[in-house]
């Protein structure tokens, strides 16, 4: 068994615990229409053309927009900073999901880690494990349609996030880290909703932008 599995496995509940205190085996899993619902498994891929009268991201969720001289610059610019903000979304999407979820997510699917969890939580963790790396796969290419179809380089930056999770493992004991991992992609998966439940919605974004926001839900 290897030292990451090993991890956490001797954190089961003593026996005596009282029942309330553990997940109900009652869990109740969102996911028994997967197949019919789940687009990696169901839905086909389509090329969605990109409409050169909307924008790449929505100026309400863009930081640099709260400027007034960024929010009042020429169109041209504005445009561009605003397929900037987009590869910044997708490279944290493909970064995030690639990386701390699905590590997370493959954890759950083991035995040894959190075994006191019913095993059809842990059924559910494989689902959530292709979907992750199915919608990263899908930012990605996303990334690429959109570099392609505006000449607007990526800046290919490591999103500081990373960086921040490396320090907050490297400074605690081995059988602690993937419990912060654990709560820091519960965490960012938290934040970011609030991204997830506009942006589909703003019809002055473009279509293929909306879609993939709308299959990371």
């Amino acid at each position: 068994m290897s030292t990451a599995r090993q991890q956490l496995a001797r954190s089961r509940p003593s026996p005596r615990a009282h029942l309330s205190d553990l997940p109900s085996e009652s869990y109740d899993s969102q996911f028994v229409k997967w197949d019919e619902l789940s687009y990696i498994r169901k839905k086909p891929r389509r090329a969605t053309p990109f409409d050169r009268n909307l924008y790449f991201y929505p100026e309400a969720l863009a930081t640099l927009f709260a400027h007034p001289k960024v929010a009042t610059s020429p169109e041209e610019i504005r445009r561009k900073l605003l397929v900037l903000h987009l590869y910044n979304y997708l490279e944290f999407t493909v970064r995030l999901e690639l990386g701390p979820v699905n590590e997370i997510s493959q954890l759950l699917c083991y035995e040894e880690f959190l075994p006191w969890l019913p095993s059809q939580m842990k059924d559910d963790a494989f689902k959530i494990y292709v979907d992750e790396g199915g919608h990263a796969e899908m930012s990605h290419i996303l990334m690429v349609a959109v570099e392609k179809s505006t000449k607007v380089k990526r800046l290919r930056l490591q999103p500081a996030f990373l960086r921040t999770l490396d320090h907050l493992v490297s400074n605690e004991e081995p059988e602690y880290r993937p419990v912060i991992k654990l709560f820091f992609v519960v965490i960012s998966e938290t934040l970011i909703t609030g991204s997830l439940v506009k942006l589909p919605k703003d019809e002055t974004v473009q279509m293929a932008v909306r879609a993939n926001s709308r299959r990371s839900g």
